[in-house]
């Protein structure tokens, strides 16, 4: 039989416990893991002391099922369990159990005695859950093809890799001000308390658990939020059974950026090891949002390269037509009439030969400045090809498209010329089509002398 001071030797917890479920020994690393002494837990129900509670059902179930039957699942194992310490936290531990005297005389097992060797796995767990977690995050947001799935999909996999049941991500702006850019729970929580308050969440700088966590430039954890802590999440955190919290800040080149937030429908007592780690994960968020965003960004440029005609940085001939099936669309959804308008720069070749090219592209690039400023931002004006240029003109008759071409002659830079057809869409006929029928009509201007414009109508 073990005795106090060999068992005060070891360093895993030790629990001897009876076929009634009453603690009758308990040794020094048993005090230090879960919180009470000895003379404290000698004679205590073991469920009562050590085991949470929402599992002590199943743990009691188990010690009389074994009594009537010898039936076991953990006995002589190694096995991973949920222990509940003094101070209300709940931790992993990796435990031993075997049970001594399991027959005694008559069969009974009434007299049976369990003991157990036992250690925190916090640590270990707590590892496994932050490579679990970033891992997660990063496949995530790699999948991601704009900052707010970005957000959404790290606010899912760190709040279930890492046992949270709600979270938001909050957008530090240039002047302190956060708002609220992601929001998420889990499927098994009612987060209809959150999703209600959701459009007052906008914080000033500094201003509830959020704010304090910039303010801190660290983790600012609270086992019991208060209704009126001042988080505009602790309202309908208490409603929705949520009493703990979290927030991380997300740091990104020297600056914080965001802020983490999650709650849990457990208490969770502040774990600096826990904290530390999503600060962990919270600094590798930071970049990869840093490298979504430039991604993003860069596509856009990508983007807006492809459509965009280098020279004149007139939108190009792909995005003439695209801008031209989109007015189509509206105007036949709307019934407002559209014109479309084909310019040409007269003798531009000669011109060319004449003065050079580089004489040509400054031509191409006043002429392009020019008629700008002569359309409305409605108006689309694109460099087709060449010296030819294409116009949309949504909203109005075909007498006043007529008379915007003209300005357009008129504002032609460095004495040159332009000539110029105009169509009005039937309603009916293709873009393809509607453009053929201004082509065909400045094709006329240029037969007939030039400098001039003519209505394929």
């Amino acid at each position: 039989m073990f005795t106090p001071s060999i068992l005060d030797m070891a360093h895993e917890a030790f629990i001897s416990m009876d076929a009634a479920g009453r603690i009758l020994e308990w040794n020094r690393a048993a005090e230090l893991t879960f919180g009470y002494a000895r003379s404290e837990a000698v004679g205590r129900q073991l469920a009562d002391t050590i085991i949470p509670e929402r599992l002590r059902d199943a743990h009691r179930a188990g010690l009389a099922r074994y009594l009537s039957t010898g039936e076991s699942v953990i006995l002589d194992a190694r096995t991973e369990l949920t222990a509940l310490h003094r101070d209300g936290h709940e931790f992993p531990i990796e435990a031993t159990i075997s049970c001594l005297n399991p027959v005694p005389n008559g069969g009974r097992r009434d007299g049976a005695t369990f003991h157990a060797f036992a250690h925190d796995i916090s640590d270990r767990k707590l590892t496994e859950q932050v490579l679990r977690a970033m891992q997660a995050v990063t496949q995530a947001m790699a999948r991601a093809d704009t900052a707010h799935l970005a957000l959404s999909a790290l606010l899912a996999e760190l709040g279930q890799n890492m046992d949270w049941d709600v979270g938001a991500y909050w957008m530090v702006e240039r002047d302190g001000t956060l708002d609220m850019a992601a929001r998420w729970a889990a499927p098994r929580i009612d987060a209809s308390e959150f999703v209600k308050a959701g459009g007052r969440w906008r914080l000033a700088p500094g201003t509830g658990l959020p704010g304090e966590a910039v303010r801190r430039g660290a983790a600012v954890w609270l086992r019991e939020l208060s209704p009126d802590s001042g988080s505009p999440g602790a309202q309908p955190a208490a409603l929705t059974g949520l009493p703990s919290a979290i927030c991380v800040p997300v740091p990104r080149d020297l600056r914080i950026v965001g802020v983490v937030e999650f709650f849990c429908s457990a208490l969770r007592v502040s774990d600096a090891a826990i904290a530390g780690a999503l600060a962990t994960v919270g600094s590798q968020v930071g970049e990869l949002l840093g490298i979504v965003e430039d991604r993003a960004a860069l596509m856009k440029s990508l983007e807006t390269l492809a459509l965009t005609d280098q020279l004149t940085g007139l939108p190009n001939r792909r995005a003439w037509e695209e801008g031209l099936d989109r007015e189509l669309s509206r105007a036949a959804r709307e019934a407002h009439p559209v014109c479309v308008a084909v310019i040409d720069l007269d003798e531009f070749k000669r011109y060319n030969d004449d003065r050079g090219h580089l004489a040509g592209d400054a031509l191409l690039t006043a002429t392009a400045i020019a008629w700008r400023k002569e359309l409305r931002g409605a108006d689309l004006l694109a460099r087709y090809g060449g010296e030819e240029f294409a116009a949309v003109i949504p909203a109005w008759p075909l007498e006043t498209a007529l008379a915007i071409v003209e300005r357009l002659r008129e504002a032609t830079p460095a004495g040159q010329t332009c000539s110029a057809g105009v169509a009005r869409w039937d309603g009916s006929e293709s873009a393809l089509e509607l453009f053929g029928r201004a082509d065909a009509a400045l094709y006329a201007a240029k037969q007939s002398g030039r400098n001039r414009t003519v209505s394929a109508d």
